[in-house]
């Protein structure tokens, strides 16, 4: 596994610089959570991007659920891929953002899918569609 891990960091590192910027999630979300506490419910999401003013190609997001105080998530990513405290690697393809453990155990990608939705992946695997709220 970690061979693939290394396999696909390498891939993401050596991707032509075509990309000009990072794709456009801003929005608003209705995404269903499951925490394993209670029952799932519906909660929503915004995501908030913008340019960061100092650093041309940097892409800044901030994530957070209405419903969890204090859940706010902040990242940047770029083409080349930024490293965050937590141990990732953040990086911009023309249609996702691609996140890649730095000990290669993991990835994760944040995209749009073909009918608009918020797709959240670990390890190719979906682990939450949202719906754009209108």
């Amino acid at each position: 596994m970690k061979i693939l891990s290394k396999i696909i960091l390498c891939f993401l590192i050596a991707l032509p610089q075509v990309a000009e910027a990072c794709p456009n999630l801003a929005g608003k979300y209705l995404c269903l959570i499951e925490d394993g506490h209670r029952e799932p419910w519906l909660d929503l999401m915004t995501i908030e991007q913008s340019a960061h003013p100092d650093l041309p190609g940097v892409t800044n997001f901030t994530t957070n659920y209405r419903s969890i105080p204090g859940g706010e998530e902040t990242f940047s990513a770029d083409q080349t891929g930024i490293a965050d405290g937590w141990g990732w690697i953040i990086k911009c393809t023309t249609d996702k953002v691609v996140s890649v453990r730095n000990d290669y155990s993991a990835i994760s990608e944040l995209y749009l899918d073909k009918t608009g939705n918020l797709v959240r992946t670990y390890n190719y695997q979906i682990q939450q569609t949202c719906s754009r709220k209108n």
